[in-house]
């Protein structure tokens, strides 16, 4: 093994599969974003998950550095594991499955800017298709910001087709 000028870091030769999201952000901050998305699951001896993470974010799972952006969806199972099926889940606790997005964004301002639920949130993620190794979803919802920024929201809508991001590797999601 040889490190070079011109090698492309960690991951750059990997198998692992990517997938895509293109989201826009409108509110106390405006924002369009294309990128890079994927998800993990833990799951029970079951099958069912217990959590599962969509995540997307403008570099690799596997680069190093800061991101620009990143949007995570994670879904918890509330009183017990659940699957994950086709349909409309909305955002807080409801049907089984807690819905928890989380927006950050680093380029609009010095510092960076967070969003999450909170009791305030509405909104849904629609689960498209699921298979083994990748989930498409569509969703619409507004998160709030935190305490220091009391008040601001944003409205987050667009589409993801995320990648397991463990699949490749022998690890199902």
């Amino acid at each position: 093994m040889s490190c070079s000028d011109n090698s492309t870091g960690p991951g750059a030769d990997s198998d692992l599969s990517r997938g895509t999201s293109s989201f826009s952000v409108t509110g106390d901050i405006e924002a369009d974003h294309d990128g890079v998305a994927w998800y993990v699951g833990l799951r029970s001896e079951g099958g069912n998950f217990i959590n599962l993470s969509l995540t997307v974010s403008d570099s690799e799972f596997d680069e190093q550095g800061d991101n620009d952006f990143n949007l995570s969806i994670r879904f918890v199972g509330s009183e017990e594991p659940f699957e994950l099926a086709t349909g409309e889940y909305p955002i807080g606790a409801g049907n089984n499955v807690a819905v928890l997005p989380t927006y950050s964004n680093s380029i609009i301002s010095d510092g960076t800017l967070v969003y999450s639920a909170s009791p305030e949130t509405s909104g849904s993620v629609r689960i498209l298709s699921v298979t083994d190794t990748s989930i498409e979803a569509s969703f619409n919802f507004t998160i709030q910001a935190g305490a220091n920024r009391e008040g601001e929201s944003v409205t987050i809508s667009g589409e993801i087709n995320a990648e397991c991001l463990t699949a490749d590797i022998g690890f199902g999601c």
